[in-house]
């Protein structure tokens, strides 16, 4: 039995290594996701009414919704931003990616 007991503070001494350990990987881990977070919200959608419809589709969905948001609050038309208005936009723009988003936006009025 003395051996066991002999152990036992081996083993609480190295329980704040372990712990340290675990910490120091946990503030590393947060670090990046923190820094990803930070990185990202920086991104936010490069579209505007000058845009081509040809880059309007390409971007992704949360990017279209933005540049559509932005644009028909520029252009004064609320009924693009409407259920029906934005796959209209789409539409418009999928028949003629040569024309720019405002273009679609002030067509969806």
């Amino acid at each position: 039995m003395t051996s066991g007991r002999a152990d036992i503070p081996s083993a609480v001494r190295r329980i704040p290594m372990v712990h340290q350990q675990g910490k120091w990987r946990s503030l590393a881990i947060f670090a990046v996701l923190g820094a990803l977070v930070v990185g990202l919200s920086g991104c936010s959608s490069s579209l505007s009414a000058n845009s081509s419809c040809k880059d309007f589709l390409n971007a992704s969905q949360s990017d279209q919704i933005q540049a559509i948001d932005k644009v028909a609050a520029q252009e004064d038309a609320p009924d693009a931003t409407t259920p029906l208005g934005m796959p209209n936009i789409s539409y418009l723009c999928t028949g003629d990616p040569n024309e720019t988003l405002g273009w679609a936006v002030e067509q969806s009025r």
